[in-house]
């Protein structure tokens, strides 16, 4: 298992390297865990990869009953490719947005 206990990280690329290699994370509910972490298990119980909780100790427990392939299966849920496609997702209409703001405002 490998615990993460930080409040501030922001994505928390090193849990997605723990997991990757088969090890469930513990880690306090934040916007990276979640980001990581945040996606429910099928059965409707627990999260996959890992467990969060506000109480470390708590997370720790529960990623201790998580098995390793769905560690690493969560992990395999994440690449460079769509990380690419999720950023020009985003950058395109932003630039759009602010093209269109700079022509307004110069008519």
């Amino acid at each position: 298992m490998f615990v993460f206990p930080s409040f501030a990280d922001t994505f928390g690329l090193v849990m997605l390297e723990a997991m990757a290699a088969g090890t469930p994370v513990a880690a306090f509910r934040a916007d990276g865990p979640t980001e990581v972490l945040g996606r429910q298990h099928p059965d409707g119980i627990g999260l996959l990869g890992g467990a969060m909780h506000d109480d470390l100790p708590r997370a720790r427990g529960a990623a201790l009953q998580v098995p390793r392939h769905e560690a690493r299966e969560r992990a395999m849920d994440f690449s460079w490719k769509q990380a690419a496609r999720q950023f020009a997702d985003f950058l395109v209409p932003a630039a759009r947005r602010s093209f269109m703001q700079a022509v307004r405002s110069s008519a």
